[in-house]
This record gives structure tokens, C-alpha cells and sequence, in this order.
């Protein structure tokens, strides 16, 4: 059975290497299994309630290189553009500008995944 538990740390917590890889394996799995088109379809919601989770969800897929080149070619940017500048919700604006930052800057995801060695 995995641990979940964090490692706390004065102000802060962070999850151990064991927690990133499988979050890493976890998140390489959703983009193969074709998880990344429903996804962005939510991204381009009617439903202003679905817009904040996909956006989220998407930001967390884009760590991966594959996924963010998924995310592209799925025709992600796009939508993820659309709920910066009219979802109704600002948390909604903030995730998906972080993950058009994540996907266009590459050098966290890749750190994470050559640090990790997981999402290879």
C-alpha cells in the first residue's frame, strides 16, 4: 500500500519523490488513455461549474511533455485561451493561464519528468 502522507516542512508541505512518480505515471496514463479531449470538451463547457476542474485538470496534464503536446493538438489552446477571457470564474482565468504558461514554457516539465524519470 502506498503512503500518501506528507512531508511537512516549516511552512509547507511537499510530497515525497515515491508520491511525484506516481502522480507523474498517473498523469501520463490519463493523457494516453484519451483523457485529454473530454477534458478540454468541459474547458468549452456551456456549464461556467465544470470550467474551474478542467482547467485545473488541464494545468496538471501539461507538466507532462506528451500530454502538452496532446493538449495542443486536441485543440486545448484554444479553449483554455477562451476560459482566460470569459469564463465567469476567476479561478477558472487562473488555471487555465497556468496551463498555457506550463504547456509554452517546458522547462518545469521537463525538469519534473527527467528529475523523476517516470513519465519517459
Amino acid at each position: 500500500m502506498t503512503n500518501y502522507n506528507l512531508i511537512r516542512e516549516p511552512g509547507t508541505f511537499r510530497a515525497t519523490k515515491s508520491q511525484r512518480r506516481i502522480e507523474c505515471n498517473l498523469t501520463v496514463a490519463i493523457g494516453r488513455e484519451g483523457g485529454v479531449a473530454p477534458l478540454i470538451a468541459l474547458a468549452r463547457s456551456e456549464s461556467v461549474d465544470v470550467h474551474e476542474t478542467a482547467a485545473g485538470a488541464l494545468w496538471n496534464l501539461a507538466f507532462n511533455p506528451g500530454n502538452a503536446l496532446c493538449i495542443v493538438e486536441e485543440g486545448g489552446v484554444p479553449a483554455l485561451v477562451h476560459l482566460c477571457s470569459s469564463s465567469q470564474l476567476k479561478m477558472a482565468w487562473f488555471m487555465a493561464a497556468l496551463a498555457l504558461a506550463c504547456m509554452f514554457d517546458g522547462s518545469y516539465s521537463f525538469y519534473l519528468c527527467d528529475r523523476y524519470d517516470a513519465c519517459s
